[in-house]
């Protein structure tokens, strides 16, 4: 069965996921007046907690416990992407007002350019024949696509303690049997 996933490796999901996919990435720290926000929101659209929730596709005391301010832990990032749209709020105001801040699309592509470079030029990990000027040929996409394959390539093997890969094909690659 796998892991439960920290609040900070879901964040991390979501930034590969907005990176991948070209949007702004999250910085998250707690924001105290959230609560007034979404109930500001959900009477200017003229529903009611019951309806809000169930458009949310949450319990109705968990709502009302974000707008009065009795749960203290952060929403996470797809919860305030269906606040956005249920409430026809744009996604940046949500975000911030949840008390995250975006960092621009330009530095997600350096950071995914930067991890990618890491992940693939590591001598213990770096395919042979490699050449770094490769690199520039994948777009960012496909570099935030092999690094979460990486990425689930790892957990796959931690929580299942199988190995994916079989052992005999990475000799005829690595030999150069395979072209």
């Amino acid at each position: 069965m796998p892991t439960k996933k920290t609040p900070r490796e879901r964040l991390d999901d979501a930034a590969l996921r907005a990176a991948v996919e070209g949007r702004s990435v999250l910085e998250v720290a707690h924001a105290e007046d959230l609560g007034e926000h979404l109930r500001e929101w959900r009477t200017a659209k003229g529903l009611s907690l019951r309806v809000a929730a169930a458009d949310l596709g949450i319990p109705y005391s968990i709502l009302q416990k974000l707008e009065t301010g009795g749960r203290a832990k952060t929403p996470d990032v797809d919860f305030l992407e269906r606040v956005a749209l249920v409430y026809s709020v744009p996604t940046p105001e949500v975000f911030r007002a949840a008390g995250y801040s975006l960092r621009e699309v330009r530095d997600v592509r350096d950071a995914v350019d930067q991890a990618f470079r890491e992940l693939v030029l590591d001598p213990r990990l770096c395919p042979t024949g490699m050449d770094p000027r490769w690199l520039d040929s994948f777009s960012t996409k496909q570099k935030g696509q092999w690094l979460e394959f990486a990425y689930k390539l790892f957990q796959f093997y931690e929580t299942e303690g199988f190995d994916p890969v079989d052992r005999e094909v990475v000799k005829m690659v690595s030999a150069g049997e395979v072209q």
